[in-house]
């Protein structure tokens, strides 16, 4: 009985490092993929496991691509049409085009 304990403990044990040890590369990449230094976010990683892990999820991107706010003029405006912006089909507009569509997948099948 001890030695079955003992080997449960152990592979316990080694599933612990092994998680532990994988906390540590998932820091490394995330810090990576964020733009920060990685060999110490896997140092952190290393030392704190899964709350390094939670740490560099939150980290925020280093780089983001800042875009610039266009206003976009109202749908009957010149610049509007000159952008190449269409105006979108209302429900109603939808429906009548749903209704002759299926009018037409209808003849085509009964013919």
């Amino acid at each position: 009985m001890g030695d079955l304990m003992f080997l449960i403990g152990s592979f316990a044990s080694v599933w612990l490092v092994v998680a532990w040890l994988a906390c540590a590369a998932f820091c490394g990449t995330l810090a990576e993929e964020k733009r920060y230094c990685w060999p110490c976010w896997v140092v952190l990683g290393l030392l704190f496991g899964p709350l390094a892990l939670v740490a560099a999820a939150g980290l925020p991107d280093r780089h983001v691509v800042r875009v610039a706010s266009i206003p976009i003029p109202d749908e009957d405006s010149r610049e509007y049409k000159a952008l190449g912006f269409r105006k979108k089909p209302t429900y109603y507009e939808f429906g009548i085009l749903l209704i002759v569509f299926a009018a037409i997948v209808a003849f085509a099948l009964l013919r």
